[in-house]
């Protein structure tokens, strides 16, 4: 049986949509540094809890820039109308919120932890300096925490975009043979 990841080269004027789950600091600090980059559009966030951080910015003086105004969403099913994302960033380091997640991948949606995120982009972005050593104890720690029963999609999507980061490809495929 052959099998082939989907070629994660962004055609060219093309944004990415992707929505951020958690309502919470990290959210917020994965939102900052995905609205730096021009070829990605935070949609929407959504966390269950009602009484997160990112439903009460108003009541602690913040907002949303104009430009950057996502949608924000406590219920499931809201949010599973959303069709047309390309990522989710689960930030919420919640099992079960992460399985209610399970119906965008069947939509060919690729769903990442907060922290693959965060490095990621930190690299994509020039956030980081690229530091050989750290970056692969970092994403050891990131690989080995990805539960590979249900969760198999992310663990070779960090391997292949760490790959193209780190040689500047314009994308990177995998081919499974059986």
């Amino acid at each position: 049986m052959q099998q082939l990841t989907q070629n994660l080269s962004l055609p060219m004027g093309k944004r990415r949509m992707a929505a951020i789950v958690g309502g919470g600091r990290s959210a917020l600090e994965t939102f900052v540094l995905l609205a730096e980059d021009p070829e990605i559009e935070v949609v929407c966030l959504w966390d269950p809890d009602k009484t997160a951080l990112i439903f009460r910015l108003g009541e602690l003086g913040f907002t949303f820039a104009d430009r950057l105004q996502p949608k924000l969403f406590s219920d499931l099913k809201e949010f599973t109308a959303v069709t047309a994302l390309d990522v989710i960033i689960d930030t919420s380091s919640n099992s079960q919120i992460r399985r209610s997640l399970d119906p965008f991948l069947n939509r060919g949606t690729r769903i990442l932890s907060g922290d693959a995120a965060q490095l990621l982009w930190g690299l994509r972005l020039g956030k980081k300096d690229i530091n050989l050593g750290q970056d692969l104890e970092r994403l050891r720690t990131l690989l080995e925490g990805i539960d590979l029963v249900h969760d198999a999609p992310e663990f070779f999507e960090i391997l292949l975009q760490i790959n193209i980061l780190l040689t500047r490809a314009q994308g990177a495929a995998l081919y499974l043979i059986r």
